[in-house]
């Protein structure tokens, strides 16, 4: 499985390395590739029981695309000083993928705010959506390993900001708002356990 994680990576990165060959006049739009498409196979080690494609294997593969638009936008020529972290994933499932189906996968760089990128991995079995990501990222400073704001990210890499795909929908927008107010009910109820447990061994 090992192998075959490092044969899947290395084929997606000549996809990103093919789009990235095609672009001549490195225009804004060509170094920011809002589109990329690609095809697979749902494998039997990538089932689970009903002989559907897993879900660990659908998110390893939404995983493997995003792979694909690192290496075909202009982030490796520049060679960052940061890294990228999965910061949240929401996913819908509407239809099966059964074993040995041939499937198509689209990803799509959709935006960002001040924090996050935002894309979406929408997986397509005979025409009609199977399964849809959304996926929000950060940037990571790789010495001090804190999140670095997008904008400040691009402007210390003399990497081209494009302003026109700041907008996020409001779909999104939500989510990210109801995502943040989760976290923190959870937190806040953490550590009033915390405080509350620590408490009680005193006692004793």
């Amino acid at each position: 499985m090992f192998l075959w994680y490092w044969l899947r990576y290395l084929y997606f990165y000549v996809i990103g390395w093919w789009i990235r060959r095609k672009k001549k006049n490195n225009q804004e739009d060509e170094m920011w590739p809002t589109n990329i498409r690609s095809k697979a196979i749902a494998w039997p080690w990538e089932c689970d029981l009903n002989l559907h494609l897993n879900t660990a294997s659908q998110i390893s593969e939404a995983e493997y695309e995003r792979c694909s638009w690192h290496f075909a936008s202009y982030f490796m020529e520049k060679k960052p000083d940061f890294y990228w972290v999965m910061a949240s994933i929401m996913t819908t499932y509407r239809r099966q993928i059964p074993m040995f189906c041939r499937y198509e996968k689209r990803y799509n760089f959709i935006g960002y705010d001040e924090r996050f990128w935002y894309f979406r991995q929408t997986f397509y079995v005979k025409g009609k959506i199977a399964t849809m990501f959304f996926l929000k990222l950060a940037c990571v400073d790789k010495k001090t390993h804190k999140m670095v704001p997008v904008e400040d990210a691009c402007k210390r890499n003399n990497i081209p900001f494009v302003k026109k795909m700041k907008v996020i929908p409001e779909t999104l927008k939500n989510w990210a708002a109801a995502e943040q107010t989760e976290y923190k009910k959870l937190e806040l109820s953490n550590t009033k356990s915390q405080i509350s447990n620590k408490q009680t061994k005193k006692q004793k």
